[in-house]
């Protein structure tokens, strides 16, 4: 039984860097690190992000600790654009060191080296592997390989089209991440989601009693109503008032859908 002086130690694994451009699977578990430093649950919880090597202490029961990565995406050049930096080795040896003197292992993807280092030492130590849905990264793969094909050969265009139409690579590509993701959930023995589609596809390997809800929260500080200003944006903004006004919140790319919302508004503003 766990209490106060025999906590529950908990190592969450997030294999992306932290910056000011963090998008919402690194921002969320920032601030669950920080609702840990203040809750009285039985609970001892390390999140582990990909950086310097660094230790911020958040609380006597929480902390983030950052280990700088094996191999970093940001080692391909030639890749036009990455939303995120990841770490793309097959092991991560500090991290499998760590690993060993917590009770449950929480992962927070199914694919990179935080992942594949937590499945080894979960097997080899018989430690529990849980793991939560975040980022869609079958989608991201299939997107980008397409970017990709098309920035790197809008030269040679019918290679392109061979590659993207007969080939299929970027279809193939997204596949087998999604295989990477179903292997990984199923080496584990508890899944955290949050879309009904990944609910569907952890149910069908774990269980309906295995696979929960992730209640991702909202900042109510950053967030909260009193901080409309319907005024000061029409100032601001040039817009006449009484307008609807459509916003895009995220970060603007292709991975994001930007160009759906361009797509639905210019016909919208053409009725």
């Amino acid at each position: 039984m766990h209490s106060r002086s025999n906590p529950l130690r908990v190592a969450a694994l997030v294999d992306l860097p932290r910056s000011t451009q963090s998008g919402g699977h690194v921002k969320c578990w920032e601030r669950l690190a920080t609702a840990a430093a203040d809750s009285a649950l039985p609970l001892e919880l390390t999140v582990y992000f990909s950086g310097p090597r660094k230790t911020e202490v958040l609380g006597p029961c929480a902390r983030i600790r950052q280990l700088p990565p094996i191999f970093s995406t940001k080692n391909l050049k030639f890749l036009p654009y990455v939303p995120d930096h990841t770490d793309l080795a097959s092991y991560h040896p500090r991290l499998a060191r760590e690993l060993t003197q917590y009770d449950i292992i929480h992962t927070t993807d199914g694919f990179f080296a935080f992942a594949k280092t937590a499945e080894r030492v979960s097997r080899k130590r018989h430690i529990p592997l849980v793991t939560s849905f975040h980022t869609d990264t079958p989608s991201y793969t299939r997107i980008f390989t397409q970017h990709l094909v098309e920035r790197s050969l809008r030269w040679m265009p019918r290679l392109r089209r061979i590659l993207l139409n007969k080939w299929h690579i970027a279809e193939r590509q997204g596949k087998k991440m999604d295989a990477k993701l179903e292997r990984h959930v199923s080496r584990s023995s508890h899944a955290l989601v949050t879309r009904d589609e990944d609910h569907t596809l952890a149910e069908n390997i774990l269980g309906k009693t295995n696979v929960q809800h992730l209640r991702l929260g909202v900042d109510k500080t950053m967030f909260g109503p009193y901080r409309h200003d319907r005024e000061g944006i029409e100032r601001d903004y040039n817009v006449p008032p009484g307008r609807l006004i459509v916003l895009f919140v995220g970060r603007v790319d292709v991975g994001k859908n930007i160009y759906v919302l361009i797509d639905a508004m210019e016909k919208l503003i053409k009725q």
